[in-house]
Formats: structure tokens, C-alpha cells, sequence
């Protein structure tokens, strides 16, 4: 049998975050971005479907991951997170 020399464990590099100090993996923003910009879907009724699924997130932080990064529209102008308006509570 032939064995492995024994070596010190590498820690990998640990990959960019989509957001500074932010937990979301681009999946996860994508998938939130797209929700709300393409298939118009508003965060309030993003927030009670991952509720549904037994994850918490609050309208307000699906509002800050929307404000930290800049997200095209479908008029091509980018939105540049100008104000909590499109967060506001109906």
C-alpha cells in the first residue's frame, strides 16, 4: 500500500463577496434582482414566499442588498438606489 506524505492543510482563498460584509451569494441576489426588476415582483411579496420556504429574510434587507448593488432595468438605465421609495410598505 503505498501512503501520502502527510502535509500541512492549505486554506483556500476565500472567493470576492458580491456585497462588503454581506452574507447573499450571487445566486441569492440574483434570483431577488431579477424577482423584482424583470418578473415584477415587489419585495413585500418576495419576503412572504422565503417566509413560506422557512427562511427569514425582512423587506429591509432584501432593500439594503438592492441598494448596495446596482441592478439594470428593463429601459436600460441602471437604478442607483436614490431612495427607500421602492421599499416603502403598501
Amino acid at each position: 500500500m503505498f501512503f501520502a506524505e502527510q502535509s500541512a492543510a492549505e486554506e483556500a482563498a476565500k472567493p470576492a463577496q458580491t456585497i462588503d460584509k454581506g452574507l447573499p451569494g450571487p445566486g441569492l441576489l440574483a434570483n431577488v434582482a431579477v424577482s423584482k426588476y424583470l418578473d415584477h415582483l415587489p419585495l413585500h411579496r418576495q419576503e412572504r414566499i422565503f417566509t413560506r420556504h422557512g427562511v427569514k429574510l425582512g423587506r429591509s434587507t432584501l432593500c439594503d442588498w438592492m441598494q448596495a448593488r446596482q441592478w439594470p432595468t428593463s429601459g436600460g438605465r441602471w437604478w442607483n438606489g436614490c431612495g427607500r421609495r421602492f421599499c416603502s410598505p403598501m
